[in-house]
């Protein structure tokens, strides 16, 4: 019997496809055509955006409003957000914010909310709002696609110390860059952030997925656990490189981090120390001399590397010239130098062939070379944690007395900004004459009895006879903050408890500590806490500054601190390649508890009390 079933198939085949041409597929009539207002605002955002390419930001958001007035729906919201990001770049943020107000949130969509909320974002980081700003577009999940979107939000994380969420953004940031004069900036940022990130928490992260994001991570894990042995991380990124062999990364990067690794802070075989050996800052620096040598007479490895002394106040010669000098004599490692002026040319040397350790800090806002490490006694550093100690003992509200001075003003600054950041409250601030003694007016001021003292002499006028009267201070003070010396620091105290002030905690830097015992003037000084170096705190104690006080009674005295800073400049030499590649590395040292962040050794103090007349310690409390 003979099939029918290929021209049957043939046939309905015929009629299906007579059906989709003709009845099921859209007609060319039934294709909605723009309306001429739609065609309008194509023209207009045309000519908004030609405008943003020329910076003319003000025209660029017209455009984009009478773009937005044509059309209705999710295209009328995208238009005037696209508007108040051209606002946002023409610094009119007041107009940006009457355009945003009038969008009706509840109508948007996801994209139209993250695009939203990006652009809130930005007009709170205008205003100076930073934890704001975060706040609105610190969500998993949100994102703008855009390069922008991510560069933006990886600053604001990084503000913030937050450097693996800033590190993933950078990573979507590049997705969006094509050349190499693009993408190589960017991934030294990447590498910058993921490797601030913990160590901990990178072992945490381990294994990572095998995504672009996962090779970073597994990178940043090698390098922490072989920064010290430069051989075995060689050997650990030709493995990474094998298992990511499409890694952006892979491409140069790696080969660049390879050899700032072969090249950044070996142990050195010769070391040159730069100081003012004479002049106006010899003293000084003798102190700091002598702590690197007694570092070195110390030093029993057997390849203990030479040290050389350089005067850098015996010439006219540049910091350049007399750094070249010493690496063309041997040296692969400088010390120094130790004034800020000669340490800031130094940092402008275009390469710097040997590594640095400078003995003192440059401004923070000037970008770190790689090999170029900074070290000192940053007085802003012991304000800081003053404001810390300060709040952990729930303390939140305070006033601060410091002299008339550029230091007495930074150092008030650095605690204002430093507590203020961790939730406390400066109430008020007010300068002393350095060379007065007496506080009374700048007391007075600071606790507002000057105002209850002025109430009294109105009510005196308004009623014409004397009334019952008994100053008052403020109310509302938790603590004070003094930066001060010994001298200025003894005559303060004792005229805060005159002005009703006797309970009022006092917490104040090491300054108001001259470093050696002398308990008779110091009682004047009971009960004010005060950060300070275990070097000072722990002397009578520690048998290495003993012995030292034995051989240089008069300059330890003097110049103790300094000595210590010489004396970790040289033992911390070992330790530098762990300490560069992880900020938690942490040494236990004369000057403090350090570790590097962003190229800056960073100092954690003790804290002392001072009772009848001496520190005492804090964790001798508790034992």
């Amino acid at each position: 019997m003979k099939s029918n079933f290929f021209p049957l198939f043939i046939k309905v085949f015929a009629v299906v496809l007579v059906l989709v041409q003709f009845g099921c597929g859209p007609s060319p009539d039934k294709i909605r055509q723009p309306s001429e207002e739609e065609k309008q605002a194509k023209v207009l955002m045309q000519q908004g955006d030609a405008a943003a390419n020329k910076k003319d930001f003000v025209t660029a958001a017209d455009r984009y409003i009478s773009a937005s007035e044509l059309v209705s729906g999710e295209d009328s919201v995208q238009y005037k957000i696209k508007a108040v990001s051209f606002m946002l770049d023409a610094g009119q943020d007041k107009r940006a914010v009457e355009l945003l107000d009038k969008i009706d949130l509840e109508k948007l969509t996801p994209e139209l909310t993250a695009r939203y909320k990006y652009v809130r974002s930005r007009l709170a980081y205008e205003s100076g709002d930073l934890l704001g700003a975060l706040a609105l577009i610190d969500e998993e999940g949100l994102k703008v696609e855009s390069y922008d979107f991510y560069d933006f939000r990886s600053k604001l994380y990084l503000s913030e110390k937050m450097y693996l969420e800033a590190a993933r953004d950078l990573v979507a940031a590049g997705s969006y860059l094509e050349t190499a004069m693009e993408v190589a900036p960017n991934q030294i940022r990447i590498w910058d952030a993921i490797s601030r990130v913990s160590e901990s928490r990178i072992n945490f992260l381990m294994p990572p997925p095998p995504d672009e994001f996962g090779g970073w991570i597994e990178l940043a894990y090698f390098v922490k656990q072989n920064s010290s042995n430069v051989n075995a991380l060689i050997a650990e990124i030709e493995r990474w490189k094998a298992r990511y062999p499409e890694h952006p990364a892979s491409l140069y990067f790696v080969e660049n981090l390879i050899a700032e690794y072969q090249n950044r802070f070996k142990i050195p075989t010769k070391i040159a120390v730069l100081l003012p050996l004479r002049g106006k800052y010899s003293a000084a620096a003798s102190a700091v001399r002598d702590g690197i040598l007694s570092g070195y007479f110390k030093d029993f490895r057997a390849e203990r590397p030479e040290v050389v002394f350089y005067d850098t106040e015996s010439t006219l010669d540049s910091m350049t010239t007399i750094y070249r000098q010493a690496v063309s004599g041997g040296a692969d490692l400088v010390l120094g130098p130790l004034r800020k002026n000669k340490l800031a040319d130094l940092a402008a040397v275009e390469n710097l062939q040997a590594p640095v350790l400078g003995l003192n800090y440059l401004p923070e806002y000037q970008e770190p070379k790689a090999n170029f490490i900074q070290f000192g006694l940053l007085p802003e550093d012991e304000a800081e944690q003053a404001a810390i100690y300060a709040y952990e003992d729930g303390y939140k509200n305070a006033v601060v007395l410091v002299p008339n001075t550029d230091w007495g003003q930074r150092q008030a600054d650095a605690f204002a900004e430093k507590l203020e950041k961790i939730g406390g409250k400066v109430l008020e601030t007010n300068y002393f004459d350095t060379k007065a003694n007496d506080f009374s007016r700048s007391i007075k001021a600071l606790l507002n009895i000057d105002e209850s003292g002025q109430r009294y002499r109105t009510l005196v006028s308004t009623f014409g006879k004397k009334v019952e009267y008994e100053p008052r201070r403020r109310e509302d003070v938790d603590f004070i903050f003094l930066a001060a010396t010994p001298r200025q620091a003894r005559l303060v105290r004792p005229q805060f408890n005159f002005h009703l002030a006797s309970r009022i905690p006092i917490y104040a830097t090491s300054s108001i500590y001259s470093g050696s015992r002398d308990e008779k003037a110091d009682q004047d000084l009971n009960g004010a806490s005060f950060v300070d170096m275990p070097w000072v705190l722990s002397a009578a104690t520690n048998n290495n500054h003993i012995e030292m006080s034995s051989y240089w009674p008069k300059r330890m005295k003097r110049y103790q601190r300094l000595f210590a800073l010489g004396l970790d400049a040289y033992e911390l030499i070992p330790d530098l390649p762990a300490m560069i590649t992880n900020s938690d590395t942490k040494k236990s040292a004369n000057t403090g508890i350090l570790n590097i962040e962003n190229n800056r050794i960073r100092r954690s103090l003790d804290i002392a009390d001072f009772r009848r007349g001496k520190p005492q310690l804090r964790w001798q409390d508790a034992q």
